[in-house]
């Protein structure tokens, strides 16, 4: 049975998302060779797309105004996890950041377990294991323990357990409407990166017009279309809230999430047409059909 449009459509997108977040390492390469430090770039990519974002999380103030404290967690522990994340790639391995970046699922798993009290399978368990052991063999096996902890490395494991916070976080939120969850992140970070650089006392650098082209390129179209697959409309208006997912499903949960509500909305679908044909049919459904009614015929005793 071949997949419908929407369900191939939507593992479309997912895909195109992740492969965004997969290279993200290009564009910050090429920001860092220009001249450019790491927190400057996220300064201006997601302080940038954030500012606009104002206006946006302003008109929802209505939805979060009694879920204030949920947004402003939001907006700290998501600004962090995506200022770490640029800051360690721009100056570390990429390999090693992606992996430490990754682990987020087994941060999520654990989180879900202690705070959301959500039920673990074996499974899972196992795979938790598994990655910790991968991280194990990726650090150095058993010479790990001689290694340097470098700032890179500590920046993409911060940048991993945040963006599980943030996870859990947006679970927990469920007054907030999602595309305040979304833009919450770019203030977060834009306003993480403006702290981090005066702390810093980095100025601003002398560079040509089209680097800062395209460091508001990236913010504007890389990174709103590596975000904003999140803000799929779960809570519209006159919809029942949604049931939690398990833990642990991060960037392989979206998607998982994503095809599921294609797929319940093509059942519904469906439904909705078997209802109205057994209607025309002149039932109900669950009950036969009402057959045409039959001419009175004479009764042949009484003509006896």
């Amino acid at each position: 049975m071949s997949a419908a449009p929407s369900d191939r459509l939507a593992t479309g997108v997912l895909l195109f998302s992740a492969s965004l977040w997969g290279l993200s390492w290009m564009p910050l390469k090429w920001f860092i060779a220009q001249g450019l430090s790491g927190p400057m770039v996220s300064l201006v990519s997601y302080g940038a797309v954030g500012l606009c974002a104002l206006v946006f999380i302003w008109r929802e103030r209505a939805a979060w105004r009694a879920h204030g404290g949920w947004l402003l967690a939001l907006a700290l522990v998501g600004g962090w996890a995506n200022t770490s994340f640029v800051n360690a790639l721009m100056v570390g391995d990429v390999v090693r950041v992606m992996f430490l970046f990754y682990l987020s699922p087994v941060w999520s798993v654990l989180g879900g377990w202690l705070f959301l009290k959500e039920r673990i399978p074996p499974t899972r368990w196992a795979a938790v294991v598994a990655a910790i052991v991968g991280l194990w063999l990726v650090l150095g096996g058993p010479g790990a323990v001689d290694l340097s902890f470098s700032l890179s490395d500590g920046l993409a494991l911060s940048a991993g357990l945040a963006f599980a916070g943030n996870n859990l976080l947006a679970r927990a939120a469920q007054g907030v409407p999602l595309q305040s969850k979304t833009f919450a992140v770019f203030v977060g970070c834009g306003a993480i990166s403006l702290a981090v650089t005066a702390a810093l006392g980095q100025g601003v650098p002398a560079l040509p017009a089209g680097v800062w082209l395209a460091v508001l390129a990236y913010g504007f179209v890389w990174l709103l279309l590596r975000h904003r697959h999140l803000a799929v409309r779960r809570d519209a208006p006159g919809k029942q809230p949604r049931r939690r997912d398990p833990a642990g499903r991060t960037g392989g949960g979206r998607a998982h999430r994503a095809l599921v509500r294609r797929r319940d909305a093509h059942a519904h679908g469906l439904g909705r047409r078997h209802a109205h044909c057994r209607g025309r049919a002149g039932g109900s459904p669950g009950q036969p059909p009402n057959r045409p009614p039959t001419p009175n015929r004479p009764d042949r005793r009484m003509n006896r």
